[in-house]
């Protein structure tokens, strides 16, 4: 009995060739749709200054430069 033996075997060649020319090389991802997400808190950013913070940012951008002259205190 035979199976088929070299017919087989051009087949299985044909369809292993057929395969790889039309194979993908690479996964290419599909981008999904956005959506909203609900019970996540928003995304946190910088706070918003209190007014003590406000006064200390102004007196630290309004003083001179950093330098030897800040590391000596001043007598007031």
């Amino acid at each position: 009995m035979d199976a088929g033996g070299p017919r087989v075997t051009a087949i299985l060649i044909a369809v292993t060739g057929f395969t790889v020319a039309t194979a993908p090389t690479r996964y290419i991802p599909v981008n999904a749709p956005g959506e909203t997400v609900n019970g996540v808190p928003v995304r946190g950013g910088p706070q918003k200054l209190r007014p003590e913070d406000l006064r200390l940012r102004d007196q630290l951008r309004s003083e001179p430069n950093p330098g030897p002259e800040r590391l000596v205190p001043a007598v007031e």
